[in-house]
This record gives structure tokens, sequence and C-alpha cells, in this order.
């Protein structure tokens, strides 16, 4: 009698330890899905920002060189202008000597 008391509390224990290892796979089964979720979903974004950081890196290059060639042309206007300019005062001074000597 006693030893069949003994087995069934011995087995009640079981039955709670099997229930609680039961509910503890259930739980680790769902972190695991989540975490893959997860995961999937980290590695999208990691993709996507090394993606975008790369892209931001082609755009400002570009930027940059049209800068460069922006100021380039800036630059090489000025530099016709002024020629220009000189030119033309040559051509003023060349006038202005040429009625200076006529009257």
């Amino acid at each position: 009698m006693k030893l069949k008391r003994i087995q069934k509390e011995l087995q009640a224990l079981d039955d709670m330890v099997s229930a609680d290892i039961g509910i503890l796979r259930n739980r680790i089964d769902q972190a695991s899905l989540d975490y893959s979720y997860a995961r999937k979903r980290f590695d999208r974004a990691e993709a996507e920002y090394v993606t975008a950081k790369l892209e931001l890196q082609r755009k400002t290059e570009l930027k940059e060189q049209l800068t460069e060639h922006l100021c380039t042309i800036i630059q090489q206007n000025e530099l016709r202008k002024a020629k220009k300019l000189e030119e033309l005062m040559q051509q003023l001074d060349v006038n202005s000597n040429l009625s200076n000597s006529i009257a």
C-alpha cells in the first residue's frame, strides 16, 4: 500500500516535470522561430544598409566631381573674360592713341 502511494506520488512528480518540460520545449521552439525571423529581418536590413551606404558614397563622389568640374568651368571662363577684357582695353588704348594722334 505504501509502495503504491510512493509510486503514485513519484508518478505525479514525473507528470509535473514532464508538463514543465513540454511547456519549456514549446517556448524554446517559439523562441527559435522568433529568433529566426528576427535574424532574417536583421540580415535584410543590414544588406539594405550596405547598399544604401554604397549608393550614398557613389552619389557623394559624383557630386564632388561635378562640383570640381563646375569650378574648373567658372575658373576658365573668368580667365577668358580677363583675357578678353585685356584685349579690349588694349584696343581702346590703341584707338585712344590713334584718336589722339589724329587730333
